[in-house]
């Protein structure tokens, strides 16, 4: 850790709260526009466009704001309308990102602290510098099937929503097939796309857990972001040139993933849970502490949550396109899409379903199906265009 820690301690003098242009917002948190940042790590520097997640100001308040409690000898850590156990979290996570393990990784720069609370963190910058235009009324009836007046309306392009956004007001309903707004070049295969996001899900589901011991949760479309590939990075490592990643699934088992345009990153931490010690669970953000203990206590292994934000994906689409992916069919194969898909709100974490919830087979189970075949590899390539994640 203390190469991370070095890092983050020489970045921090740049975290001075000066917010710039907003450009997003959440529950209780914005964020803002930051000036690129010249930093250092192993003796090499480089550049990084960066952003400023910050509380809203009725949410701050001066003090700490972790909390503890016990429960049957476990110790859980969390906090309330505060950072401070979210960068706990980023910071196990950016460890991996600076050792060049994980393009799909968010990484934390620094954070603020006022008055024993943390104020905001700095993060590094997704999304694209663009606004995209699109006209609601091809959405209303590709969709729902109604016409109706042209909407011109226009969006940023920083979210995995603002993207399904555009597509679905924007596709060719005969070919199944979008035009990606930067780029202009050929047409993306939206099936194809679904896919890679299911499998962007699933698998960094099964990494965070392998690797950290950490279970991601609500992971929707609007807290995964776009990464501009264009003077792209992970850790020391530039990856402008990228046109496939593996996944290793297994020793010998690598899935090749397409690269276009863009690689997802996940987004938003602060409900995830870092089991960092045997019977010690680090929360982020948590409103009833008591809701999130029973969870844990009832799934003692990596959570299935994936499934939920899956199928709420899929439903974004028309059946049209969900029956022409790889995972449509998966599903079918395990006799749970129909199910769970009607239900699927059943799979979260209140009132959650058991019994629904173990029907769902592993993510090896999944990753490793015969479906997946065309893509699977007993090795993997590493260089400027190739980029391997190893388990």
């Amino acid at each position: 850790m203390n190469n991370l820690e070095n890092t983050i301690m020489k970045i921090n003098k740049y975290c001075l709260n000066k917010l710039g242009k907003k450009i997003g917002s959440g529950n209780f948190s914005e964020v803002y526009l930051v000036d690129k940042i010249t930093m250092q790590h192993k003796n090499e520097k480089f550049n990084i466009d960066v952003v400023e997640k910050a509380l809203k100001k009725h949410f701050f308040k001066p003090g700490n704001f972790i909390y503890k409690k016990m429960h049957n000898n476990e110790l859980y850590i969390h906090a309330k309308n505060s950072f401070a156990t979210e960068i706990i979290i980023l910071y196990f996570i950016s460890k991996y990102w600076l050792e060049g393990s994980n393009p799909h990784l968010p990484f934390m720069i620094g954070f603020c602290i006022k008055e024993k609370n943390v104020l905001s963190i700095l993060l590094e910058k997704n999304g694209y510098d663009i606004q995209i235009k699109y006209d609601t009324s091809k959405y209303i009836r590709n969709i729902i099937g109604i016409n109706s007046n042209p909407d011109n309306r226009y969006s940023q392009l920083i979210t995995l929503c603002d993207l399904i956004k555009y597509i679905l007001c924007n596709y060719d309903d005969d070919k199944l097939t979008y035009i990606f707004p930067i780029d202009n070049t050929e047409p993306t295969y939206i099936p194809d796309l679904v896919d890679e996001i299911c499998m962007f899900l699933i698998y960094n589901s099964y990494y965070f857990w392998n690797k950290m011991n950490l279970s991601l949760y609500d992971q929707h479309d609007k807290n995964i972001y776009l990464y501009n590939l264009k003077n792209g990075r992970c850790g020391n490592r530039e990856i402008s040139k990228l046109k496939h990643i593996y996944y290793q699934i297994d020793k010998d088992i690598f899935l090749k993933i397409n690269i276009n345009h863009f690689i997802m990153k996940i987004g938003d931490v602060g409900h995830a849970i870092l089991n960092s010690q045997k019977n010690v669970h680090i929360i982020g953000h948590v409103e009833n502490i008591d809701n999130v203990i029973t969870h844990t206590q009832i799934f003692r292994e990596n959570n299935k949550f994936y499934m939920y934000y899956m199928l709420d994906i899929l439903q974004s689409f028309p059946m049209k396109i969900i029956k022409e992916t790889k995972f449509y069919k998966l599903f079918n194969k395990h006799s749970i899409y129909d199910k769970m898909f009607l239900n699927y709100n059943k799979l979260t974490s209140i009132g959650i379903d058991k019994t629904m919830y173990d029907k769902i087979p592993s993510e090896q189970t999944f990753l490793t199906d015969a479906i997946f075949d065309d893509i699977k590899h007993n090795k993997s390539i590493d260089d400027d265009e190739n980029f391997t994640i190893f388990i």
